[in-house]
């Protein structure tokens, strides 16, 4: 045999022999067994069945069989009844079909697929599985079914029922505060009897503050701390002061303000008060504006800004606040870099002191696949009569019209009658271990990322750490007018370990 027929050869045996063979990640090479395809789920589904949920049908479940387990990885409603299930299931054809499921007592109960497929399955009392048999009877291979259900509600805005953590500073009481974000971190400048305290951090997840006490400006009015895109910014009787090193040392700017909305890329807006008359400033531009009788000059929210293609400048974005004539505005009002304007439609109620916050709501349509979508949250303002709101709003078009929150972002004698008495008597018997905010004022919200990984037990999957916006609440003042530490809050649906 010459070379080259010697090269074909060899090429033809090595051919056959790689023929329904695969190479792992190790680089041996395994021949698969033809045969196994005759003991694959081909697809499986719960039968339609109103008593358990809504089209638990449609519920989509994932045949992983590689590892022979069937689940839905996107659980079913908290408290659903898993006890008289009837499953469909195609399959190749095989000589065996069983299902072994437990019962109250223990014990083991066995359907023969094949001949019995309308019988019902028990998920209640632990794992179920399916034993399939090749139609040759060569190849026998069990399934684990997992039906997985919600141990919390998704939808629902869960807070600790104590604080996450204590404001972080020197002092032991101190009676005012004021949180800012600069340069990727978190700026908590808290007071008292004229001593100032000032805690940094990256990430409020950590609670690794770095605390110290500094020197501000004599009079220094801690409600004003601001922060632009390049300083940190105070009022102390009147004037604006600025500090470019993390408050180690501050400098007058020599302009006149008397209340700060909250900073715009580098420039500060602002009130002054000259003579009972009151000005939009700014600085470092000093343009000068008279503020309308209906905005306000003081008690605004934490300002939000936002980029969208629709402008050409962001939009900066402030909620409620008490006016010159001393009434209470439920209002959005926004800056877009050359005027202000009152850009809500349907306001919240008159109120100072609000938290607001860019969130999501979730919804789960009848195919249970779930949707975010990007809202403004509003809540915890002081009305016209002293009392603190404890209800919910929500915006779904940035801040101009505005409605009741859905119910499990309310207390639970909240609801949103458009969602039905069914939802209102739902959200009314919210389990104990479902938290609400104490209701504040003057607080500031943040939301910031943290990492959340899955537990080693539960690695099965792709995904074992995923990003989970939280929601930090910083101070704020109760009925009694003490001031509070930091709340933690989440939607459920984002600390569930993600689908894939």
């Amino acid at each position: 045999m010459n070379c080259r027929k010697l090269t074909i050869f060899c090429a033809l045996i090595i051919g056959l022999c790689l023929t329904g063979c695969n190479t792992d990640d190790s680089g041996w090479i395994t021949i698969e067994d033809p045969s196994a395809q005759s003991v694959e789920v081909k697809s499986f589904k719960i039968s339609k069945n109103g008593n358990i949920v809504a089209n638990v049908d449609s519920v989509f479940f994932s045949i992983d069989l590689a590892n022979a387990r069937i689940y839905n990885a996107d659980s079913l409603p908290v408290g659903t009844v898993v006890g008289k299930v009837v499953l469909e299931i195609e399959t190749a054809t095989v000589s065996k079909s069983e299902i072994v499921f437990k019962t109250s007592e223990g014990t083991d109960t066995v359907i023969d697929y094949l001949e019995h497929s309308t019988d019902s399955v028990d998920f209640s009392y632990g794992p179920v599985s399916l034993r399939l048999v090749s139609y040759d009877q060569q190849v026998v291979r069990n399934y684990s079914i997992e039906v997985n259900v919600h141990q919390s509600k998704p939808d629902t805005l869960t807070w600790g029922n104590e604080d996450f953590d204590p404001l972080p500073s020197e002092l032991t009481a101190p009676k005012q505060q004021k949180t800012v974000v600069f340069n990727d971190k978190f700026y908590c400048l808290s007071s008292a009897d004229g001593s100032y305290s000032l805690g940094v951090c990256e990430n409020p997840a950590t609670k690794s503050w770095e605390t110290k006490n500094i020197a501000v400006p004599t009079n220094s009015d801690t409600q004003t701390f601001t922060s632009t895109d390049d300083a940190l910014y105070i009022i102390a009787d009147g004037t604006l002061y600025r500090s470019d090193d993390e408050c180690e040392s501050w400098y007058s700017t020599g302009s006149s303000m008397n209340y700060i909305y909250g900073g715009y890329g580098t420039t500060v807006l602002g009130v002054v008060n000259t003579g009972g008359s009151f000005m939009h400033v700014t600085y470092p531009e000093s343009t000068t504006k008279q503020v309308a009788a209906n905005c306000p000059v003081s008690g605004t929210s934490t300002p939000l800004v936002f980029s969208s293609e629709w402008s050409s400048n962001p939009m900066f974005m402030v909620m409620g606040g008490k006016t010159a004539s001393g009434s209470l505005t439920g209002s959005v009002w926004a800056y877009d870099g050359f005027s202000w304007s009152a850009i809500s439609i349907s306001p919240v109620p008159a109120w100072e002191g609000a938290i607001f916050y860019p969130y999501y709501t979730i919804s789960v349509n009848n195919q249970w696949v779930t949707t975010l979508t990007d809202v403004l949250v509003a809540s915890g303002g002081r009305l016209e009569d002293g009392t603190i709101s404890d209800i919910v709003y929500i915006s779904r078009d940035r801040g101009i019209h505005w409605a009741l929150a859905p119910a499990y972002m309310q207390k639970p004698v909240v609801a949103d009658d458009s969602e039905g008495e069914d939802e209102e008597a739902e959200a009314a018997s919210i389990d104990d271990e479902d938290y609400y905010i104490d209701q504040r004022y003057g607080a500031q919200a943040y939301v910031a990322n943290y990492t959340l990984h899955t537990p080693a037990s539960r690695v099965a999957a792709p995904i074992v750490d995923w990003s989970c916006p939280y929601i930090y609440v910083f101070g704020g003042y109760n009925q009694s007018d003490e001031l509070g530490g930091v709340r933690r809050g989440v939607l459920n649906y984002f600390t569930f370990i993600p689908i894939y």
